[in-house]
């Protein structure tokens, strides 16, 4: 039978208070953040132009065009024609079913499209905090609207936001697939995942660690689904544009920088190794190594006895093994690390943890949800890579809670 999380407790005031005076201040930078770059975001900097871009291509039938670059620039220059600093397109680089999602919002200007994407944001986040907020006592002891908060006051979710970016809806997706995977209905967890493709490089990895725990029913879903989308893609774009989009997409990359695809601003393990040595054939097998290492060690982690019995936090490791490990990583990505973050949150606030683990996890939790940190790192000083330092730990950390109630559980004869 699947765990559940910590037993209701009340916290101390204090605790309460500094919980509450924290995201309110997260907030308050966030909200202060958009009114000084809002004139900016309208006029189109913001990556909502890529999207409204893709569904421009469907409205005005140029399906097959979709992923060409001089076909991407004309129409951004139609519609956003005020944004200086841009010398070609904000790239749609996405599998070219999502721009379905984005045709309905191609029929509007673009400033009404951009609000109405936030509106959808904003309801999908409504969504997310209630399907997990039933599960999150402890956070709802202190305030029924914290989980809310929460997700508000997280730098990546507000990054999401203000972007026009499509994480919350991965995000949504995710959730989904926690709910579902926790009562054993595998195949629609699965099935969610599919759905999720749009950013296949953080559902591949994640799905990699939950194969090995020999869940084919979840595996069975994700490849119906994922064959849905691929039959879509194909009817928007043709079997040719299909075939060529690896091919687009590795062309983006090697451009780095240009399209929006910087290494150095991405907090995962190929950031921090490009940021630390540069690019080339030592730095690409030592990511390749890395990446091994780490899948490795969450699939050896959450194991299939520890996944029924550990639920919530084997969930909350593979996930952030999966952000690190992927290729591409922005922070609005990090969005999808709210869900891991919300879980311990849940086990500091019962007591469960105590002594040096309690300090890291504080630690970790603290500092992720430290909205200067990430306007130090990315903003300033251009080395967003940084982050993933904290993410590792942050995972390690996870694992080292799971170990330690494994053993408790060992020792009290629960196994």
């Amino acid at each position: 039978m699947y765990s559940v999380l910590p037993t209701s407790t009340h916290p101390p005031y204090r605790i309460k208070a500094a919980i509450l005076v924290g995201l309110a201040a997260m907030l308050a930078i966030h909200v202060a953040l958009f009114f000084s770059w809002r004139a900016e975001i309208l006029n189109g900097y913001a990556d909502f132009t890529s999207f409204y871009t893709g569904g421009k291509c469907l409205q005005e039938g140029l399906r097959l065009q979709l992923y060409d670059l001089e076909t991407q620039f004309r129409l951004q220059r139609e519609f956003a024609p005020n944004v200086a600093i841009r010398h070609g397109p904000l790239a749609f680089n996405h599998p070219a079913f999502e721009a379905l999602i984005f045709l309905p919002l191609a029929f509007l200007s673009y400033t009404t499209a951009y609000w109405t994407w936030v509106a959808v944001n904003l309801l999908l986040l409504v969504g997310v905090s209630v399907l997990v907020g039933h599960d999150l006592a402890q956070l709802r002891n202190i305030s029924r609207a914290l989980p809310f908060l929460a997700l508000l006051g997280f730098f990546p979710i507000f990054v999401a936001i203000i972007q026009g970016q499509d994480s919350i809806l991965l995000l949504f997706l995710f959730v989904l697939a926690f709910l579902n995977l926790r009562n054993r209905r595998d195949f629609i967890a699965g099935a969610c995942l599919g759905l999720g493709m749009f950013k296949f490089q953080l559902v591949i990895p994640f799905l990699l660690i939950y194969f090995f725990g020999l869940r084919w029913k979840m595996l069975a879903g994700f490849i119906t689904s994922s064959l849905i989308v691929t039959i879509l893609s194909a009817a928007v774009v043709g079997w040719h544009g299909l075939v060529r989009y690896p091919h687009y997409l590795l062309g983006l990359s090697h451009e780095l920088g240009r399209r929006g695809m910087d290494p150095y601003a991405m907090p995962n393990l190929r950031g921090f190794v490009v940021m630390a040595m540069g690019t080339g054939p030592h730095a690409t097998a030592l990511i390749a190594l890395f990446t091994l290492v780490l899948l490795g060690f969450a699939i050896r982690i959450c194991s299939l006895r520890r996944q029924r019995l550990f639920f919530e936090l084997c969930f909350a490791l593979s996930l952030s093994v999966s952000l690190m490990v992927s290729y591409h990583l922005m922070p609005h990505d990090l969005s999808l690390l709210i869900l891991p973050l919300l879980t311990i949150g849940e086990y500091l606030l019962a007591g469960e943890l105590q002594g040096p683990l309690r300090v890291l996890c504080v630690a970790s939790t603290i500092l992720l949800f430290f909205s200067p940190l990430y306007l130090l790192l990315w903003l300033r000083f251009n080395r967003g890579s940084l982050m993933f330092v904290l993410v590792l730990q942050f995972a390690l950390t996870i694992s080292l809670v799971i170990l330690q109630r494994d053993q408790e559980t060992i020792v009290g004869g629960g196994y």
